[in-house]
């Protein structure tokens, strides 16, 4: 099992903006404590922002990012409820996702990924943290269990092609989580073999979780 903290350490050395989903509020104050550790920011160095604050204080504190630190270490940029930005928040904190200084990065937090426009999600690495259960509006594998073709192609039609194969990584580690008998293997399988075909190939994302939901049915009738 690959711990939040391992994933986390491979953003160290990037500077692409990475958008965590997690519902869970307790959760990601310890997931905030994790990259400032990782990171070893110094207190100075640590900006949040929560949706709603303001277009003002969001330029504020994005204009200190280009500011160097003066210990040569890095900044952090923490956006909060980022499912809730304004359209003139999103605007704004696109300008930055588009071309972050080298010298800090930018977390954002939301409980939906579904909620968050899409010019941001695109320019962010996701990372999603959670239950099945407790993402169940970002994560697909309750439709496996509950088998509602229909209400699977109406969510599999909500859904940001870019964002497919985020969503099968989730999926991936929820199974490997759970105690996996020999239904759970057919199933961790096929959903990697999903995963690779839709990461690495030009084929229709849509239709490939659609298969994999037929395929899935297939297996249990």
């Amino acid at each position: 099992m690959v711990s939040t903290r391992e994933i986390l350490k491979e953003s160290k050395n990037s500077d692409q903006p990475v958008i965590i989903v997690c519902p869970d509020e307790a959760r990601i104050d310890f997931i905030v404590k994790e990259i400032i550790e990782i990171f070893e920011i110094k207190g100075e160095n640590i900006t949040s922002y929560i949706a709603g604050e303001g277009v003002k204080i969001l330029r504020e504190k994005i204009n200190g990012l280009f500011a160097r630190p003066l210990n040569l270490g890095k900044k952090i940029l923490f956006v909060h409820l980022s499912d809730s930005l304004s359209r003139e928040e999103a605007n704004t904190l696109l300008r930055v996702l588009e071309e972050p200084p080298e010298f800090s990065r930018i977390f954002l937090f939301c409980a939906s990924l579904a909620k968050v426009i899409p010019t941001i999600r695109s320019r962010c690495k996701k990372l999603i943290i959670g239950s099945a259960e407790s993402i169940a509006q970002d994560n697909i594998l309750d439709f496996f269990q509950d088998g509602n073709f229909n209400a699977y192609l109406r969510k599999i039609k909500d859904v940001e092609s870019g964002d497919i194969p985020a969503i099968l990584e989730s999926i991936l580690r929820e199974i490997k989580n759970r105690r996996m008998g020999e239904v759970e293997l057919k199933l961790y399988k096929k959903v990697g073999e999903t995963f690779l075909l839709v990461s690495k190939t030009n084929c229709s994302r849509k239709l490939a979780m659609e298969e994999l939901f037929i395929w899935w049915k297939a297996q249990n009738k």
